[in-house]
């Protein structure tokens, strides 16, 4: 069944007034200009714009990835680090499991912490890591908890102060595994 409801009399003369009322000001916006043209470029420039903000965030992660791989020590990489995303902590955790071991990093993003961890194939069946464990342990510090695949886990929380201890916390417990 359908459901139609209608609105008649000064009611329906003021639910159009109220369109128009908003075309009018979407008008003023645009200085008056084709309202739809307006509307279609500023969407067209908003997406340019973000794959603007989206190369940068990537060029931004790769050169993080390579400051932090002339740092490893051993196989693998374990820092605090600043990304502007979720998406960029995975996007860099994943980019350094190809290239060693396990990984584990933490950030803060809009004031909550965060910790992901990847682990190699080679290491998961080597030393039987698994992230998504490690990220459950680690995440206590943090006011959290998280969890994932053994390859790949992330892990947030509400104490950004306890950041610090969840990276060496997750180190920790690799550290026992691989000995």
């Amino acid at each position: 069944t359908r459901r139609i409801e209608a609105v008649t009399a000064k009611k329906a003369l003021d639910y159009v007034d109220g369109f128009i009322q908003q075309v009018r000001q979407i008008q003023e916006l645009v200085n008056g200009q084709q309202v739809i043209k307006s509307i279609e470029g500023l969407l067209a420039e908003r997406t340019e714009l973000l794959k603007k903000v989206e190369s940068m965030e990537h060029q931004q992660v790769e050169g993080l990835r390579a400051r932090l791989l002339k740092e490893k020590k051993g196989d693998y990489v374990s820092a605090v680090v600043e990304v502007p995303s979720s998406n960029a902590l995975k996007q860099l955790a994943m980019e350094l499991r190809k290239e060693i071991g396990y990984v584990v990093l933490g950030t803060v993003i809009d004031g909550k912490p965060m910790i992901a961890v990847a682990v190699s194939d080679e290491a998961i069946k080597s030393h039987g890591l698994h992230a998504g464990q490690i990220v459950k342990a680690a995440a206590s510090e943090i006011g959290g908890t998280g969890g994932g695949q053994p390859s790949y886990a992330m892990g947030g929380g509400n104490r950004p102060e306890g950041l610090k201890a969840a990276v060496e916390s997750a180190r920790g417990f690799i550290e026992l595994k691989v000995g």
